[in-house]
């Protein structure tokens, strides 16, 4: 603890000081963190100092002054509010028991600093505060009374940084809306640190709004509907140790400008109760470790621009319902194991402009009226051998010479099936007449994405300073003291 000076170094005009006196913080640094300032105080000191003078008291010297803090949790154990205030702050002081000795500080008092600070007393001695932009302006701060916004966070650095044009998928754009300060004085009650951290409680009619604003450009900020501004501008972590609910009543626009990932640990359900459009510009890559089970009841259209993967772990199953099929076309068409197609019904055409590979467990069943396999050659897909004579056969076949035999001597005795094999001769026989080709069928066109909703339109704020309103309450005149009723 700093060794106090004798109380016979201070020479004053009376034995005890009663009352509230004004001071200035010149040290708010102690030792023994217990929010203790050394305080010069006008009536019990001069602005001197060294000890020249009947009052001059160097600054380390001054006696430390105790806050006098509220009644909040009072101020025990951590408990309670706690603050110190700046060097040059000018405060209210009282002295316990009228002992000069022992100041007590307990509020602030705000002022019109009319010049800087100086190396005296009654003086920051840091020469930090009154700030040199603030001589000749009111303490206030200028977001409560309005003033030079210009030269404020808000101005500075929060509307040049809004951030605007961020896309939407499929088309269009949202912006950030602007900040919503509208404060008149005196209603926005301002909490500000000097670091650049402050709090606002506007209650402006028709603007009401919570603002609580950090250094770094992070803020949150209420508006007068209820509506929310939240920015951060650096890392976010959202932990939530138990069950989370999130209900947005009307349209989520969400953009993610690198990557995503999301896991889920057990089960994900998805529903959808109108249309999902979904749009991959570049790859898509899915891994299926057990089953992929989907339900379409009606159509389904998906749009890939270059690639996709699919990778199944297990078994694929796809049932090939030939009557909603008219034409498989290509190169190759390819039958493999597992694989029954039951041609039984109506007109069916599968054409391959290569070979058509069978495989030796496959089973085709040409039954109906007319159908047509068209192709140079039908191969067993695992021993490359020609198994056309293995076919169950009731139809219209071209293509290989044995084969087109084969089908024109079933065709001819209408018995509906032919089996065995007809041996080759040196004379190609001629082919059968092929029925005429079936119409192209008809693909509905995928319907028109539609553009999602638009977001609401940005409410416009005005940032001109506001001069001071002339008093609405003037002073009253002194009534006649004859007619005052003691």
């Amino acid at each position: 603890m700093p060794i106090k000076n004798s109380v016979y170094d201070y020479e004053t005009n009376a034995d005890k000081f009663y009352g509230i006196y004004r001071g200035v913080v010149e040290c708010r640094f102690d030792a023994e963190l217990l929010c203790r300032c050394r305080i010069r105080v006008w009536g019990v000191h001069d602005e001197l100092k060294d000890k020249t003078s009947k009052r001059g008291v160097p600054t380390e010297e001054l006696p430390w002054a105790e806050p006098a803090f509220g009644l909040y949790q009072g101020s025990v154990s951590g408990n309670g509010q706690w603050c110190v205030p700046l060097q040059g702050s000018y405060v209210w002081v009282f002295f316990e028991n009228g002992n000069w000795m022992h100041p007590r500080y307990f509020a602030s008092a705000p002022g019109l600093p009319i010049q800087a600070p100086i190396d005296e007393g009654f003086n920051d001695p840091m020469m930090l505060f009154p700030d040199a932009d603030w001589i000749g302006e009111p303490d206030t701060h200028r977001l409560m009374k309005r003033d030079k916004l210009g030269l404020t966070t808000l101005i500075e650095v929060k509307l040049p940084n809004i951030d605007e044009a961020i896309d939407i998928a499929f088309a269009g754009t949202w912006d950030e809306q602007p900040p919503m300060y509208q404060a008149k004085y005196p209603f926005n009650s301002m909490t500000y640190s000097h670091s650049g951290i402050y709090v606002e409680i506007d209650d402006t009619i028709e603007h009401r709004r919570w603002h609580l604003y950090h250094p770094s450009n992070s803020y949150m900020e209420w508006g007068e509907l209820g509506e929310l501004i939240l920015r951060n501008h650096e890392k976010r972590w959202d932990i939530c140790d138990d069950m989370k609910f999130e209900h947005v009543m009307n349209d989520y626009h969400r953009k993610i400008d690198t990557n995503r990932t999301s896991l889920v640990m057990l089960d994900q359900w998805d529903e959808i109760y109108l249309n999902r459009y979904g749009r991959i510009h570049k790859n898509e890559h899915r891994e299926i470790l057990e089953n992929q089970i989907s339900h379409i009841f009606e159509d389904e259209f998906r749009y890939i621009d270059l690639t996709r993967y699919v990778h199944i772990y297990l078994d694929e199953y796809k049932i090939i319902d030939i009557d909603k099929i008219e034409m498989v076309g290509g190169n190759r068409v390819n039958l493999t194991y597992g694989t029954n197609i039951d041609f039984t019904q109506g007109f069916k055409h599968i054409r391959s402009d290569d070979v058509i590979h069978l495989q030796s467990a496959t089973e085709i069943i040409l039954d109906a009226p007319i159908v047509t396999l068209k192709a140079n050659k039908f191969n067993d897909q695992a021993s490359q051998t020609n198994i056309s004579q293995n076919l169950k056969w009731g139809g219209i076949a071209d293509g290989d010479a044995k084969f087109a035999e084969l089908a024109k001597e079933a065709l001819l005795a209408n018995s509906g099936s032919v089996s065995g094999t007809v041996k080759p001769n040196n004379i190609t026989p001629e082919p059968p007449v092929a029925p005429a080709a079936p119409p192209e069928p008809s693909i509905p066109a995928p319907p028109d994405i539609p553009p999602p909703p638009p977001p609401p339109p940005i409410i416009e704020y005005d940032y001109d300073d506001i001069p001071p309103e002339e008093d609405p309450c003037p002073p009253l005149p002194c009534p006649d003291k004859d007619h005052i009723i003691v």
